[in-house]
């Protein structure tokens, strides 16, 4: 295998070929600078595409989580002649509102009225 000495470092004929690539030497010209410069630019902006894709693929399964989570921040509950209706909520106002649509469905609204929330955690 034939070796290359450059800058200190052997290099293979393989790895030399791919090294030309990126070697200014004094006779390039303005049009060979300009294609050399659009393909690194090329190659930074895929670098930055697939850090990007790799990046949502991580944070996506997280946010989700965070999501489901939030749905149930807060807990109320009632409970009219022995039976409890109780149901969650991102908001507190959400949670009493099922509760008291639950409760409604079942007895009059007058006896739904004595909700008790708190912070699911």
């Amino acid at each position: 295998m034939k070796k290359l000495l450059i800058a200190g470092a052997v290099l293979t004929v393989s790895s030399v070929a791919l090294a030309q690539q990126f070697i200014i030497t004094p006779v390039e010209s303005n049009r060979d600078l300009e294609r050399r410069i659009w393909r690194l630019e090329r190659a930074v902006q895929e670098l930055q595409m697939k850090v990007y894709n790799l990046q949502n693929q991580q944070t996506m399964p997280a946010l989700q989580a965070i999501q489901i989570v939030n749905q149930k921040r807060y807990f109320c509950k009632t409970t009219p002649f022995m039976r409890t209706f109780k149901s969650y909520g991102p908001t507190q106002m959400e949670a009493r509102e099922r509760v008291v649509s639950e409760c409604s469905a079942a007895h009059n609204e007058m006896h739904c009225r004595d909700v008790k929330c708190e912070i699911n955690e």
